[in-house]
């Protein structure tokens, strides 16, 4: 096409489509007239969504690849994610020139990583001023500025603290006294002092109520509801009833003002650290962006690997999950019916569990064949017994199955 630019654009799709993915990015880069047709926003993103539509709500599977190589991400996606060229390196070049280890099948190239350095610095200095303002905002202009929130913060927690100190010291003292107090109160109450306290008729809802009660209602009462208090000592009984209200309020001002305490520190806590963090990456984007390429280009390939391996596993889970349900629910039918269980019923569960992916029909047959084969050599032993072992075979489905949710929740977290 780039060759006889003058043939009519119908020839330009046709030869595209018999060309493979290496042979689409050596004739991309032929002409400009072909890199202009077989474009990475246009080609190769097409192709790549009509190849993998699962992964079309996932765009944030390749976020590193994306950011770092926008001329080049689509038509390294389409590569690595087709299964038939993953032992081909990337951007084919002598062994001298890979710049990092090549692994899991998987070289990348000295060019190709360099593209990403000037992006990654620019990267790095733009975090770099986002973190000087927002440390700004947390430090002020200088040491212990009243208007940073730093500042702001541990003066709140300054002021509850003081006023803890205040509280537990109150409380301190009306402990010490609590006794003498209560002697004093109760002296004219003797008899009945002892029985009204076992009760516990203080240090419960009563208390209130006995505070506020007027004379007629408790007069009213009978001696048990009374617990042998005398009508005649009533506003003894109110002096009594009162300490322990304030008494007990005390304590319920205390207990309110540690959690508040705890909370006010814990978002002192929580700024400084912030801080220190902000401060951590501001050196070490200061030092990155003038450091050995190598050194800052060194994780970034394993990071390539890892979305590629990410993405690999999230088309797979859900292209699979569907078909391991479908299964699931057949082996569950047979379970409960198990006077079905004849030949048509078990041929196509056979065959269903055989059109998995490799790698999961080996581990399901396997699974089976360690439970209960008990070293039997024999071909395809599970195969030909499973529908012996339907409710095991059910359980092993479902750890598949679970597995691939987990695989799709996680997705779902960084779904665009």
């Amino acid at each position: 096409m780039a060759i006889f630019p003058k043939f009519i654009s119908d020839i330009e799709p046709l030869i595209a489509s018999f060309c493979d993915f290496k042979s689409l990015i050596n004739l991309s880069g032929v002409s400009k007239t072909a890199y202009k047709l077989l474009s990475n926003d246009g080609f190769f993103k097409t192709l790549f969504k009509g190849q993998h539509p699962q992964l079309d709500s996932y765009d944030k599977q390749f976020t590193e690849l994306c950011s770092y190589h926008p001329t080049n991400c689509y038509k390294v996606m389409c590569q690595v994610m087709n299964p038939t060229h993953w032992e081909i390196p990337l951007f084919l070049a002598p062994p001298s020139e890979y710049l990092a280890p090549v692994h899991l099948g998987i070289k990348w190239t000295s060019a190709f990583l360099n593209d990403a350095l000037p992006l990654m610095i620019s990267k790095l200095k733009t975090r770099q001023r986002e973190l000087e303002a927002r440390n700004k905002e947390l430090c002020g202009s200088h040491y212990q500025d009243p208007s940073s929130l730093i500042d702001i913060a541990w003066r709140k927690y300054e002021k509850c603290k003081e006023e803890y100190d205040v509280l537990m010291a109150e409380y301190s003292q009306a402990y010490e006294e609590k006794d003498a107090i209560l002697s004093q109160l109760s002296e004219p109450l003797k008899s009945v002092m002892e029985r009204i306290l076992n009760n516990d008729f203080f240090v419960r809802d009563r208390v209130q109520s006995l505070l506020t009660i007027p004379a007629e209602d408790f007069i009213k009462m009978s001696g048990e509801e009374r617990i042998g208090m005398k009508i005649e000592h009533l506003e003894e009984y109110r002096k009594i009833a009162r300490f322990f209200y304030e008494f007990n309020e005390m304590k319920v001002c205390i207990r309110n003002k540690s959690q508040q305490l705890y909370a006010l520190k814990d978002a002192y806590d929580k700024l400084e650290r912030e801080r220190r963090t902000n401060d951590s990456e501001v050196a070490y984007a200061e030092f990155a962006s003038n450091r050995n390429p190598n050194e800052l280009l060194a994780a970034h390939p394993y990071i390539l690997f890892n979305e590629r391996r990410a993405a690999y596993h999230l088309e797979r889970a859900l292209r699979e999950l569907p078909h391991l349900e479908r299964v699931i629910e057949s082996i569950q039918k047979l379970i409960d019916h198990p006077e079905e269980k004849t030949d048509e019923a078990l041929n196509p569960l056979r065959q269903l569990i055989n059109a998995l992916t490799f790698e999961d029909k080996t581990h399901i047959w396997g699974l089976l064949y360690y439970q209960h084969a008990n070293g039997v050599v024999e071909d395809a032993w599970s195969e030909n017994h499973f529908q012996d072992f339907l409710p095991d075979l059910k359980t092993i489905l479902e750890a598949a199955a679970s597995r691939y949710r987990h695989i799709i929740s996680w997705s779902n977290l960084s779904k665009s």
